[in-house]
């Protein structure tokens, strides 16, 4: 389908689970539905839903090397897949530099 959509980093990457053990993440499209805004997300082994039709906003932080970046190309290319004709981003990176 659109897999070639998937960014390269997204299919090295590694996310600890339950048991602070290094398990490789590996793209799974099973989780994705045509014309569904529920995006799989977390890192424990149920997955949870984040429902965007709902609530269309998300805030994503945290300290460095601990994987926004690799959930963001996750969660891009989950919408991309699911929904190619309805999905819009705006991405505000500042970098550490935020100022009003």
């Amino acid at each position: 389908m659109l897999e070639w959509l998937i960014p390269p980093a997204l299919i090295g990457a590694a996310a600890l689970v339950p048991d602070n053990k290094l398990k490789p993440w590996e793209f799974n499209g099973r989780h994705l539905y045509p014309h569904s805004w529920l995006v799989p997300v977390g890192k424990r082994r149920k997955v949870m839903y984040h429902n965007f039709e709902h609530y269309p906003h998300m805030l994503i932080g945290g300290t460095t090397r601990f994987g926004k970046t690799v959930f963001l190309k996750s969660l891009l290319a989950s919408l991309l897949i699911a929904n190619p004709d309805r999905v819009r981003f705006v991405i505000l990176d500042f970098e550490g530099r935020s100022r009003v």
